[in-house]
């Protein structure tokens, strides 16, 4: 019995952090949407495609700050850490 109890709490637990990670994907997608698709949603010249970016590797909270700060065409352009939390989960769910 307790062997069921521990099973069912892993996946429950498993079913919370898939929803709240589901979530953050969602509101990065709307980050995104009001803040970087005019340039990265399919990408120009200076400014590659979101899903190009996931696929060069694991996209950060610090490294979309990094950029933003002061390695981007736009620099600098301020989202609050929530925002770049919310905007990496979303550019990483493409690859």
């Amino acid at each position: 019995m307790l062997k069921y109890f521990a099973v069912t709490a892993i996946a429950l637990t498993s079913v919370a952090s898939a929803h709240a990670q589901s979530s953050l994907v969602q509101q990065g997608h709307a980050v995104a949407d009001r803040a970087c698709n005019a340039c990265h949603l399919k990408g120009t010249i200076e400014a590659p495609s979101f899903a190009a970016l996931a696929k060069r590797g694991t996209v950060t909270e610090a490294g979309l700050g990094d950029a933003l700060g002061h390695g981007h065409e736009m620099s600098p352009i301020t989202l609050p850490p929530e925002e770049r939390r919310a905007l990496a989960a979303y550019i990483n769910s493409l690859k």
